[in-house]
């Protein structure tokens, strides 16, 4: 057994041979570059995906249950929670003025979007 005495490095003057050449160094270095992106990649997905969810209307770390509830209630009572439900006609009228007030689409295209939805059938 060989004991580090002062002078020697981490690998022990004793063995020469243990110190790692320059291309094992470079593919541990390249192993932890890798992992680091893999999980930087991770969190930044999470939190997309999470903000995703919560402009959905639903909360990140139960969306499939509540999603799950609302099918079930749909496919028991034929009444949906709401989740899954197609927007009212309130709804849609409210998103088109959104998205006047904010400059997304022109008042002349609001004007014939809204014509166009209060002239569909009902349903």
């Amino acid at each position: 057994m060989h004991v580090l005495v002062s002078g020697d490095d981490f690998w022990g003057s004793a063995y020469p041979d243990a110190q790692p050449d320059g291309w094992a160094a470079a593919s541990v270095v390249l192993w932890v570059v890798l992992v680091l992106a893999v999980v930087v990649l991770a969190v930044v997905w999470g939190v997309r995906n999470a903000a995703v969810l919560r402009r959905g209307g639903l909360a990140p770390l139960t969306a499939r249950s509540q999603l799950a509830v609302d099918l079930h209630q749909r496919l028991r009572t034929g009444v949906s929670t709401g989740l899954l439900a197609p927007p009212s006609l309130e709804q849609r009228l409210a998103e088109l003025d959104d998205l006047a007030a904010r400059g997304v689409i022109t008042e002349a295209e609001r004007a014939e979007a809204r014509l166009r939805l209060l002239s569909a059938p009902a349903g």
